[in-house]
């Protein structure tokens, strides 16, 4: 395996699933505002979106980052026994990584740190965005034909 195609891949599917968990977290914060009467257009949608993003990075960036490198670590031994198409190991890997990783939090904190994650659908949401970063690490680390 190239060492700097596996590095960039799970650098990418890192910072793919950093992306898509903060739209989701966004889009979860925006509705429930919304559900409770306020007025929130596009603009400022677009710009707690953004907020979202650069406040969430760091913090839920690391977090994110270990628990998709222990959940591929996983995926990488376990598709060793099992024969799963890499994909379905990579990505069922990154979305439980993440809700183990929200659960965790929650055991730890007592609370849901992170406020999408509080209902099932947020849950499910942004482990599909572990799931999304597992498939991208599977296609940035594919065999290569010679």
């Amino acid at each position: 395996m190239n060492y700097k195609r596996l590095i960039g891949g799970f650098v990418a599917a890192v910072l793919a699933t950093i992306i898509i968990a903060s739209v989701i977290h966004s889009h979860f914060t925006i509705q429930g505002l919304r559900a409770v009467g306020a007025e929130i257009g596009p603009g400022d949608a677009w710009k707690l979106a953004w907020g979202d993003l650069i406040g969430l990075a760091p913090t839920l960036g690391a977090v994110i980052a270990i628990a998709l490198l222990v959940g591929f670590l996983v995926a990488a031994i376990v598709l060793r026994f099992v024969k799963l198409p890499r994909w379905v190991g990579y990505a069922v890997a990154g979305k439980a990584a993440m809700i183990t990783a929200l659960w965790l939090m929650y055991l730890n904190f007592d609370i849901t740190p992170i406020g999408s994650a509080r209902t099932t659908e947020g849950l499910i949401a942004l482990g599909l965005a572990g799931a999304i970063g597992g498939l991208l690490f599977t296609w940035f680390t594919r065999p290569q034909k010679v």
